[in-house]
């Protein structure tokens, strides 16, 4: 965990720890004031890069090996034992198998877990948690692009930063992380890329602290490398804002964020037809209700042993119905497959 010296460090952190679970009163009225949120935030925008390529085939004996070899490196360490095979696996292949980078990422994915309550506010003790997952803002398809990263799909419009703080928005792409995370493996290795779906959003919808705090547990504290953000149909203000604040990025970020402002037929460059969700002109079935349930079995499960979810439901890899080692293949969130 990060220490903090000083009177001034602390009531910073206090600060910034309060202003994420305020809602946003004054949403941004103009280009000029968004420009100035996330130009703050472009400045620190670095993340562990995806290519989609696998170290080992998993659950292969060379990674089995490796995995053993991690855990007796952290065996005895209160975080890495608190993790549970899981999550220890999943940070071992998000760090590509880098044992001192996989172990310190264990232990800041726990403190971070802890800190932002995620077992604590479920969809079972939050109403306002629950409202948020069920609005659609937030979707864990299955669907993957053509480097075989798996898809979050954000719906801007979806979001009302004057009802829900950063706090929730970020507890809300959690779940969805998890999800991604323990339904489909290989997303633990090859990484995720976003679809950010900002067709009718507005100005109002933006809420600059949300990326800030986002950006900030994706560098260094959840299990999952990143492969880039499709931004598709940008409402004007966001094209007008866009070649302002990519200059704050590294190249290696701005590279990694595409504005597509055709819509969904641009995405086809980097996504199969059957990888595009059928409300957005594809052949990718999704069933948002059962997207819901699934979330509200995971958070169920909160406080049991953590490989519980996986025991009770094995729903893997979308494609071609093909059994994957013990992992079978479906074409949506919600098919369930028993195993």
């Amino acid at each position: 965990m990060a220490s903090y010296t000083g009177r001034a460090a602390t009531d910073s952190h206090q600060k910034e720890s309060l202003d994420i679970d305020q809602v946003l009163e004054k949403p941004p009225r103009t280009s000029s004031d968004l420009i100035s949120g996330f130009s703050r935030v472009a400045r620190n925008v670095d993340f562990e890069v995806a290519d989609g390529q696998l170290v080992y085939p998993l659950n292969s004996p060379e990674e089995r090996e490796k995995f053993s070899e991690f855990q007796e490196l952290g065996r005895g360490d209160r975080l890495f034992d608190k993790a549970g095979e899981f999550w220890q696996l999943a940070c071992l292949r998000a760090r590509k198998f880098d044992m001192g980078r996989s172990l310190e990422l264990v232990r800041n994915y726990m403190i971070w877990r802890e800190e932002y309550g995620i077992e604590k506010y479920t969809m079972h003790t939050d109403p306002e948690l629950k409202a948020a997952i069920e609005s659609g803002g937030v979707r864990a398809c299955g669907n993957t692009d053509k480097e075989g990263r798996y898809v979050l799909t954000l719906k801007l419009r979806l979001t009302d930063p004057k009802r829900w703080p950063p706090r929730y928005a970020v507890r809300t792409v959690h779940s969805a992380i998890e999800i991604l995370l323990r339904n489909y493996p290989e997303s633990q290795a090859r990484g995720i890329v976003f679809v950010n779906d900002m067709t009718g959003a507005k100005m109002s919808n933006a809420d600059s602290r949300v990326p800030r705090e986002l950006f900030a547990a994706f560098a260094n504290k959840l299990p999952l490398r990143f492969g880039c953000v499709y931004a598709v149909n940008p409402p004007l203000f966001m094209r007008f804002i866009w070649p302002i604040v990519r200059h704050f990025m590294s190249r290696k970020m701005q590279s990694r964020m595409k504005l597509l402002p055709r819509g969904y037929p641009q995405l086809e460059s980097y996504f199969n037809k059957d990888q595009i969700l059928v409300d957005n002109g594809g052949t990718f079935p999704y069933d948002h209700e059962a997207y819901v349930q699934q979330i509200s079995l995971l958070h169920a499960t909160y406080g049991e042993q953590l490989r519980t979810f996986v025991e009770k439901l094995q729903i893997k890899e979308p494609s071609k119905g093909k059994k994957n080692g013990t992992h079978i293949r479906s074409h949506s969130v919600g098919t369930l497959v028993y195993v």
